[in-house]
């Protein structure tokens, strides 16, 4: 399953799962670097970066960006 930061919330961070789920996790259990927008991936319990996900949902923003502003 694919999770998205949509925000934190003093110790804890709110992820949207690729299902439109709502999880909450503590924020130590995040990788360092991670920002609101980053996706992650969970194996065996431990969140990592999902770099490729990241890149290609922001590209598939900006793309909707500059088509609307053309």
């Amino acid at each position: 399953m694919l999770f998205c930061i949509d925000r934190f919330e003093g110790d804890l961070c709110i992820l949207q799962a690729d299902d439109d789920s709502m999880h909450e996790f503590s924020r130590h259990l995040i990788p360092a670097g991670a920002t609101e927008g980053t996706w992650l991936t969970q194996v065996d319990g431990v969140f990592h970066i999902d770099a490729a996900e990241t890149e290609r949902v922001a590209a598939r923003i900006r793309d909707k960006m500059n088509r609307l502003w053309q």
